[in-house]
C-alpha cells in the first residue's frame, strides 16, 4: 500500500465498519492504519474497480477514458456538488465550540439539524439524477429498481430479481492477500 500512495498528494479512505459510509480525502503524510480501506488515486473522477460493474450514467462510465468525462457538463456538475459538500462538511468538523466528528455531523442531521448539509446533499442529489436523465424527486426505492434495471440491461442479463446474485460480504480478513 505504500507504494500505491507513495507520490500521491492525497488519496481517499474510508473506515472498514462505519454507521456512516464517508469517504474522505488523506493528505501524502498520513499513514494509514489497518482499519481503514485506501483507493490510491488523487483525482476527482475516480471510479474505483470495486465498482465496475456499477450501471453508472451512459457517459459517464469507468471505461470511458477520463478526459472525456472530465469534459462532460454533467460529470463537472456532480464533481463540483460532491466538492462543494465535502468543503462544506470539512470547514464545519473543522470549526466551532463544539467539535463534531462526522458520525455526530450525520447523526445531528438525522436528528432535524444541519439543514445546510441536507441541502448539500440535495444539490449533489438533484445534479445524479441529472446525469442519468431522472427526475430528481425519485424515491428511494425508485432508484435502486432504476439502478438495478440499469445494471441488469447492461450485464445482459434478463429482468427481475432472481437473476441477481447475492452481494458479496468482505470481512477483514479478506482484504489483503492472503
Amino acid at each position: 500500500m505504500r507504494e500505491a500512495i507513495a507520490g500521491l498528494d492525497r488519496f481517499l479512505v474510508t473506515v472498514e465498519v462505519a454507521k456512516h459510509r464517508f469517504f474522505r480525502w488523506a493528505p501524502a503524510d498520513v499513514l494509514p492504519s489497518g482499519s481503514l480501506v485506501v483507493f490510491a488515486r488523487s483525482d476527482d473522477f475516480f471510479f474505483g474497480h470495486s465498482f465496475e460493474s456499477f450501471p453508472f450514467p451512459g457517459g459517464l462510465t469507468p471505461n470511458e477514458p477520463l478526459v472525456d468525462i472530465a469534459s462532460t457538463p454533467l460529470a463537472i456538475t456532480v464533481v463540483e456538488s460532491a466538492q462543494e459538500l465535502y468543503a462544506a462538511r470539512e470547514a464545519a468538523l473543522a470549526s466551532g465550540p463544539q467539535r463534531l466528528d462526522m458520525t455526530e455531523l450525520y447523526d445531528l442531521r438525522d436528528q432535524g439539524g444541519a439543514a445546510w448539509l441536507d441541502a448539500a446533499h440535495r444539490l449533489l442529489d438533484i445534479a445524479v439524477a441529472a446525469a442519468y436523465g431522472w427526475s430528481p424527486d425519485l424515491s428511494d426505492d425508485e432508484i435502486l429498481a432504476a439502478l438495478g434495471t440499469l445494471h441488469q440491461t447492461r450485464q445482459g442479463a434478463p429482468m427481475g430479481i432472481d437473476r441477481m446474485e447475492p452481494p458479496r460480504i468482505r470481512t477483514s480478513q479478506r482484504w489483503g492477500p492472503k
